[in-house]
């Protein structure tokens, strides 16, 4: 019912492809948070006609990444060890990345580099002196909610110290800013960023792949009960996350319905947090419960997300999107989230909205929509609606290629002939 592709245009009447260079300073493909938001922006820049260049990390998962041109520095340090933050190694690949994105962007003349979160826009910055091509940066997160709780940098004052210098700095090296949320919108904006230089766009995926999909096994394969109570949470387990709030709902879940399960479906390992989680559900005496399947690739989540009864999101004050939010409502699935998670989610409309750092009051939503299956039906109903009408990776791509033109126009790059869907 809801599945649709977009078919790729061609160019017409003398137009040609715009030609985009995407600094992916991270694994890339991965099956996580960033890396996934760029793969959904670079495949729909190719549906939609483009000629997209990634210029990444050699770390990476093996995954298809459709039509776009994908060029990696070589392979120094660990590359095998796929992990989310900081690390001594990086600062070494950036540097490496620098140079490649600058042989890039001479070499297939690009038109515009988008350096996607803090290292791709400073790589980007570099670039852009050195072949003058103009800089559009991808702002996804900013530094002050998360460098700190990495632990690369001690004591964390200084961290934090570090955080505000590149939450105001960064930005300023590029041509035009984007940002997902009106979160970082308004952060920016107070960090002294002009107005007229910020693009506020909405974050797509490629809602078809969540479309009429069966559960098949993936209970069986999670270790969960056709009949149990199943809560699944994807992605990453950092500690900006908060997965701690999570444990602690599930003991109002448990204490009422003693069966439930809390499944943990990842793409990507990590064995050190894993044990910090495991030791938080002992503490509050909820490990019995907790599940772990095998990780998996993104490709196969969506059964996964069909087996679930329903899923949350339980990080506060999120200023980016949480990718995880947008999969579960493309999937049908009701949603407990935080506010400062929500994106906007009415209470009790779209989804179960709770207050931040409130892990009773997550723990009460959960249990509401896992006992009400006709309330759990018309959130996930809703949820899905929103996904459709607001989230389709085609459509807003298309206000992406809109500020890239925004860039080219005032840094004077704007070529002499037309751009497809520009003529």
């Amino acid at each position: 019912m809801f599945s649709r592709r977009g078919e790729q245009p061609q160019p017409s009447n003398g137009s040609r492809p715009l030609r985009v260079g995407i600094i992916a300073a991270c694994p890339f493909p991965a099956s996580h948070g960033t890396p996934g938001g760029i793969r959904e922006k670079a495949e729909a820049l190719v549906e939609l006609g483009h000629e997209v260049h990634v210029i990444t990390y050699a770390s990476h998962q093996p995954q298809p990444v459709r039509g776009v041109n994908i060029h990696r520095i070589p392979k120094v340090g660990p590359v095998d060890n796929i992990v989310v933050g900081p690390s001594v190694a990086k600062m070494y690949w950036d540097v490496l990345l620098t140079f490649k994105a600058i042989s890039i962007a001479r070499k297939h003349k690009l038109d515009v580099i988008h350096g996607i979160n803090y290292e791709g826009a400073m790589a980007g910055c570099l670039t852009k002196w050195a072949t003058g091509v103009p800089l559009v940066y991808g702002a996804v997160n900013t530094m002050i909610d998360e460098l700190h709780t990495y632990k690369f940098i001690w004591p964390p004052k200084l961290a934090k110290m570090l955080a505000v210098i590149l939450d105001h700095g960064v930005p300023r090296l590029a041509d035009r800013v984007l940002c997902y949320t009106p979160t970082i919108r308004d952060f920016l904006l107070n960090t002294g960023v002009a107005g007229n230089r910020v693009d506020m766009i909405k974050l797509g995926i490629d809602l078809s792949m969540f479309a009429d999909v069966e559960p098949g096994d993936a209970r069986a394969r999670m270790g969960v009960g056709q009949d149990d109570p199943l809560i699944v949470y994807t992605g990453v387990l950092n500690k900006f996350q908060r997965i701690d709030y999570l444990l602690q709902a599930m003991k109002e879940v448990l204490a009422k319905l003693p069966n439930a399960k809390l499944a943990f479906v990842r793409t990507l390992d990590d064995e050190a947090q894993r044990q910090e989680i495991d030791e938080i559900a002992r503490a509050e005496g909820v490990d019995h419960a907790v599940l772990y399947p095998p990780v998996i690739p993104f490709s196969e989540l969506p059964p996964y997300l069909a087996a679930a009864d329903t899923s949350a999101v339980p990080r506060p004050d999120c200023p980016g999107v949480p990718v995880k939010l947008l999969n579960f409502m493309a999937a049908g699935k009701p949603v407990v989230v935080t506010e400062g998670s929500s994106q906007g989610l009415r209470d009790g409309v779209e989804a179960l909205v709770t207050a931040d750092h409130d892990a009773r009051a997550m723990g009460q939503a959960l249990l509401k929509v896992l006992t009400d299956k006709e309330l759990a039906k018309r959130l996930g109903d809703k949820a899905r609606e929103v996904a459709y009408a607001k989230y389709d990776r085609l459509a807003t791509t298309g206000e992406l290629v809109d500020s890239y033109m925004k860039a080219m126009e005032t840094t004077g790059k704007l070529p002499a002939e037309a751009i497809l869907g520009y003529a």
